[in-house]
């Protein structure tokens, strides 16, 4: 044990106090939210033009992502909850079934949102300054494909990660019962810095860090140049424009919601990395990813707000839904 850290700044009395305020109320609230919005997002956008609008796509792929997020966050931060309704011991070793297994997996579709809001600003960025040659070049296959390859790229980027926790079991006298306790693996203790750098400055900082630089540096471009475009809009009409300002619209305050509620985060793991007592098993770690876990049910709860605020056919499609659903549910 003498590879890992004594100090560590972020004490366990706030660490407590973090988990309790947000672990046991806040995340839950935001997450059924986001859970309920982006399944909203998922059914209305799959009834548009998913094959053909490279938008759709990448729209759908991030509301998957938020979807999932918000599955199963409240399932990883269900221990304040849980250990009021069963006994103590067995909501520890329900805790600790849950740490091992669910640590990156539910971060994993975190972390592809944020990359997904990058290759959106991208992908907006080339669509509103060269509308006419990127016709060709962004197809709704190579769309599909650049989605899929943000998904494997995460799972590939975190895939260490699900190797570095396992669990023990320790007899406990006051509780007459054996309990399990979170262990860590051969895996990560012969190759902690190694894992160390690969999650945290390869993966939060440059591949987190790049989509978020991209969607700081390409959004500004994408607003002054419909603000042009708002100007010209009869000049751009009649060049007979391929691209709906609307959608770019929308498109460009998800990403600038996004940079507000991610960006903090990024800058507070690269200060985190460089601070004595950081691992991933660390109390700095810990509470990063409390108050990541909490800005990600934030962000899919505010996306599905933001479409049926700024797309009437998104709205149209979404009150056409409900006046369906209505007269199957009275």
């Amino acid at each position: 044990m003498e590879i890992f850290y004594q100090s560590d700044p972020v004490s366990s009395e706030v660490l407590q106090l973090m988990e309790l305020a947000f672990g046991c109320v806040l995340i839950h609230v935001f997450a059924l939210l986001g859970l309920a919005g982006a399944t909203i997002n998922i059914i209305v956008l799959s009834s548009q033009n998913i094959t053909t609008d490279s938008s759709n796509i990448l729209l759908i792929s991030l509301s998957v992502a938020d979807f999932v997020f918000c599955l199963t966050i409240p399932i990883c931060r269900s221990k304040c909850i849980v250990s009021h309704v069963i006994d103590h011991p067995t909501a520890v070793i329900f805790d600790v079934f849950l740490t091992q297994n669910f640590t990156f997996f539910n971060r994993v579709f975190y972390y592809i949102s944020i990359t997904l809001v990058g290759a959106i600003s991208a992908e907006r960025f080339l669509v509103v300054f060269f509308p006419l040659r990127v016709i060709s070049m962004l197809t709704p296959s190579r769309i599909k494909l650049l989605a899929l390859s943000v998904y494997a790229l995460n799972f590939a980027l975190a895939s260490s990660g699900f190797f570095c926790f396992g669990h023990g079991w320790i007899f406990s006298e006051y509780y007459n019962r054996s309990l399990a306790v979170l262990t860590i693996t051969d895996f990560y203790r012969d190759n902690f810095d190694g894992v160390n750098v690969v999650i945290t400055i390869v993966y939060n900082i440059s591949v987190l860090g790049t989509s978020i630089l991209l969607t700081l540096t390409l959004t500004p471009a994408i607003a002054v140049k419909l603000w042009l475009m708002t100007l010209k809009r009869q000049k751009m009409i009649q060049r007979k424009c391929s691209f709906d300002l609307q959608v770019a619209k929308i498109l460009m305050v998800i990403c600038s919601v996004s940079l507000l509620v991610y960006g903090p985060f990024v800058c507070y793991i690269t200060t985190a990395y460089f601070t004595p007592g950081y691992s991933i098993i660390s109390n700095s770690f810990k509470l990063y990813g409390i108050i990541t876990d909490f800005s990600g049910t934030i962000c899919a709860s505010v996306n599905f707000l933001i479409y049926v605020t700024l797309s009437s056919k998104f709205r149209k499609h979404y009150t056409q839904l409900v006046s369906n659903l209505l007269p199957k549910c009275i």
